[in-house]
C-alpha cells in the first residue's frame, strides 16, 4: 500500500469535497488567516488584548473571539483595530495567493 503524505491527503480530500464543504473550508481559512494576522500585529506592538481593547474601543472578549477564529469583525471594527495597532491596510484586488492553501486574504503586518 502506497503511503500518502499530508499534502496529498488534503489535495485528495479537496477534490472529493462537496461545494458546501469547500465553501465552509474557505470561510475557516479566511478566519484563521485573519486571526493569525491580528494576534501577530497585537504581539508585535507589545499590547495585551485588554490594552488593544481600551485603545480601539473593541471589547476584549471580541478580540479574544477574533484571535481564536470564532468571530470575523465588521469592516468598521477591523479598521478600528488596525488603527489602534498602527497598521496600514492595503487592499489588493485580483492578486492570487502566494502559496497553496493560504486563502485569499493577504494581510501583511509592518513593524
Amino acid at each position: 500500500m502506497a503511503k500518502t503524505n499530508f499534502d496529498q491527503y488534503v489535495e485528495k480530500r479537496g477534490k472529493s469535497a462537496s461545494t458546501e464543504s469547500r465553501a465552509a473550508r474557505e470561510v475557516f481559512t479566511q478566519a484563521y488567516v485573519f486571526a493569525s494576522a491580528l494576534m501577530q500585529a497585537r504581539k508585535a506592538s507589545g499590547m495585551t488584548q485588554s490594552a488593544l481593547a481600551e485603545k480601539s474601543g473593541v471589547q476584549q472578549a471580541d478580540i479574544s473571539r477574533m484571535e481564536n477564529g470564532s468571530m470575523i469583525p465588521t469592516l468598521n471594527t477591523f479598521m478600528n483595530l488596525m488603527d489602534a495597532l498602527g497598521v496600514t491596510v492595503t487592499l489588493k484586488i485580483g492578486e492570487k495567493p502566494k502559496r497553496k492553501n493560504s486563502g485569499r486574504l493577504m494581510v501583511e503586518v509592518a513593524a
